[in-house]
């Protein structure tokens, strides 16, 4: 049974001398396939007042029409937008080792060491099937909204299906209405099929995933830190809930200074998470798409023995969606060059195989499928660039 372990620094002798406060941790530092990205997971990002310059992006867009881009994304999102969160409890698969149990597992210097065990196999089938549930779960909520500056929430934003000049305002209700109880129902939906399906199955056969944990953990298993049947759908909850993002109804009968106080708060919420889904969308598929790139061209130069993972090709296809999705949800468009070319892409892929595995074994075995695949997926590192590069002079991080 795998221990994790981690040294320990014996702490010093006793001084007199105040240390003083530790600075704060810095942001997160991904490097992407065009440029080095910082990803202001832990600060706020915004969108730049508007730009003079004439700089071009993709498709020979100026700074100026990226501005009024963008400016009607944020005025969309602040019409269309709302948020929700999406959260799920975990068993805690992993508990710190006591004292006595550091004891049977090392022989170093306990003091110095600090471990922790794994509760359960992670072969088991039911725990495995609630993970793979969670998982799918969160994917599915991230495909159908974007991002928000507020840690835990994303907004589904209202598509527009209606014309504002014919359109009267009932109508426009009556259709925000309808996408809106879609989006409930297909999320509820998902979460009885995907999760409380398996939470139940697990439910029922606990008896054996603790038999199975028993013979993973040996001489470390103890019953008491195991939930019981009865407590186990309270550990492993889920909560799918709207959080108020728009003006209350009381806004107009406030005071004027107050009000645009409250307007200016939720524009600039509006351009945080626009900023941060951007962020995220470029972040996504410069990582999904150097993967790729990488082990194409390792396969091309070791053979057909190389190690090459479903996930290589899954990430990228994940990544495609959440750019489609994120586009037509917003109504931006950042130029035709990167879509056509991630269509390509895609197109590809589905010609090496109609799955993951097959794919895999054409671009293995096939010189021209593995030459055809990394040329599109150089054509999308360099579109990303290109549609990215004036958005990201745009975003601020404060």
């Amino acid at each position: 049974m795998p221990i994790r372990r981690v040294l320990r620094k014996r702490a010093p002798e006793a001084q007199t001398v105040e240390t003083p406060a530790a600075p704060p941790e810095p942001a997160t530092v991904t490097q992407t396939a065009s440029a080095s990205v910082a990803r202001p997971k832990l600060r706020k990002v915004g969108i730049a007042k508007k730009s003079t310059s004439t700089e071009q992006g993709d498709d020979a867009d100026t700074t100026e029409a990226i501005d009024n881009k963008l400016s009607t994304a944020i005025y969309e999102m602040e019409m269309r937008a709302r948020t929700y969160r999406l959260s799920i409890g975990s068993l805690g698969d992993y508990r710190s080792l006591r004292n006595h149990e550091r004891v049977t597992v090392m022989k170093e210097d306990t003091a110095s060491v600090r471990a922790s065990k794994r509760l359960y196999d992670p072969a088991d089938f039911h725990i495995k099937a609630i993970l793979q549930a969670q998982d799918r779960l969160r994917d599915f909520f991230r495909a159908f909204t974007v991002a928000h500056p507020e840690p835990g929430s994303r907004m589904f934003v209202i598509k527009r299906t209606w014309d504002d000049a014919t359109a009267v305002s009932s109508d426009i209700e009556t259709a925000m209405a309808k996408q809106l109880d879609e989006f409930h129902k297909t999320m509820n939906e998902n979460i009885q099929s995907y999760y409380d399906n398996e939470v139940t199955a697990a439910a029922n056969n606990w008896d054996e995933v603790l038999t199975r944990a028993k013979a993973y953990t040996k001489d470390l298993f103890d019953p008491t830190q195991y939930p019981t049947v009865d407590a186990l759908r309270d550990i492993l909850y889920i909560r799918f809930y709207p959080v108020p993002s728009v003006l209350p109804p009381e806004y107009n009968r406030i005071d004027p200074g107050m009000r645009s106080q409250i307007a200016d708060a939720i524009r600039q919420q509006m351009e945080g998470a626009l900023a941060q889904q951007l962020l995220d969308i470029e972040d996504s598929l410069n990582s999904s798409l150097a993967g790729l790139q990488e082990k194409l061209e390792e396969t091309g130069k070791a053979g057909s023995h190389v190690r090459f993972f479903d996930s290589r090709l899954t990430n990228v296809q994940k990544a495609i969606e959440m750019y489609q999705n994120s586009m037509n949800s917003l109504g931006l468009s950042l130029g035709t060059s990167l879509p056509n070319r991630l269509a390509e892409l895609k197109l590809q892929l589905a010609r090496a195989g109609d799955d993951p595995k097959r794919a895999i074994a054409q671009i293995k075995t096939s010189t021209q499928v593995r030459t055809e695949v990394l040329e599109s997926v150089k054509a999308a590192i360099s579109s990303t660039a290109a549609a990215f590069t004036p958005v990201r002079r745009r975003i601020t991080v404060r």
